[in-house]
Order: C-alpha cells, then structure tokens, then sequence
C-alpha cells in the first residue's frame, strides 16, 4: 500500500484521491481479509499465513484491547519452531480451535498452549467449533500458521472451502 500510494505521489495524483482510494480499500484475499461480521463477530481470513510467524503478525495486526481472538490454525508441519508462536497465542486468544495434522500433532505435544483448544475432526468441525465459541465482539481469525497438505492438495483449496463455509453462515 505504501509503494502504491509513493507511486500516486509521483502522478500527482490528488493527496484527497489517495486517501480515498487507500480507506476503501478491501484488501487481498488470503492475506487479513475481513470477509464479513457475523452476529457481531468480525471473520478473517488469513489463509496465505502458513508459518508461525505470519500467524503472530496476524495476530499482533488484529490484537483487540479489550477482547480476544478466536484462533482457527494448525495443519501440516513445518519443522518450524513454534516457541514465539505459542507464546503470542497464549497472549492474545482465548480459544485455538485446531485443524488436524502432523503439525498440530506437534504443537500439542511439545508445547503448551494454556488456553482452552479443540481439535476439530475436519475443516467444517474446526470452523463451526470456533464460531461456537466466538461471542459478539469478538474476532476469528483464520490463520493456519502451518502447511496445508494432509487435508487439502494446497492453501488455495483450503482458501475457497473456509470463503464457502463462512459465506454460508446464517
């Protein structure tokens, strides 16, 4: 955003024209999408952060100062350590609802998350458990913080199936 606005500077573009352009915004799918607000809940996707540390800087973006995050993660793993990632969990969610696989398997067994979590027994189960759990004013933030495979051929089918399910709400 800050490259693109630089840019309308060197057109001369208008500074009036810039601003209104940049507060109307949407974002990019995948990447902190505020995809809708269900029953007084904001739903993020952030589907394209696949690493403990993109999901800490989702959380840090979003980190309320009088609520907590639901967070929807987990998946495949990495090898990544997870030491920085539990710790901005623990501070910052109230609930972790968990997407099965070998690196959630690792999460719960070397880390000690002092939160209450579930593990899901599919995709919709994780989302439903998390929504469930979510009270207005409250934010889910899907952010995986791990790989895709297991569950999905890649994150771009993981993407669609949370857009669907979430769109899907009543």
């Amino acid at each position: 955003m800050a490259c693109a606005v630089k840019v309308a500077e060197r057109f001369n573009i208008p500074i009036s024209k810039i601003k209104k352009t940049v507060a109307e915004f949407k974002g990019v799918e995948g990447r902190l999408q505020l995809l809708r607000t269900h029953k007084g809940i904001k739903i993020y996707n952030d589907n394209n952060a696949t690493t403990p540390e993109a999901t800490i800087a989702g959380i840090e973006a979003l980190k309320p100062k009088n609520r907590k995050i639901i967070l929807i993660c987990g998946g495949a793993d990495k090898k990544l350590d997870l030491t920085n990632f539990v710790k901005v969990v623990n501070k910052n969610c109230k609930f972790v609802s968990l997407i099965p696989g070998t690196g959630t398997n690792i999460l719960l067994r070397e880390y000690e998350l002092k939160i209450p979590y579930e593990v899901g027994k599919d995709f919709k189960d994780v989302i439903k458990k998390a929504i469930v759990y979510a009270k207005k004013g409250d934010i889910v933030l899907f952010s995986p913080a791990f790989a895709s495979f297991g569950m999905f051929n890649n994150e771009y089918e993981r993407n669609d199936l949370f857009i669907k399910l979430i769109k899907s709400l009543k």
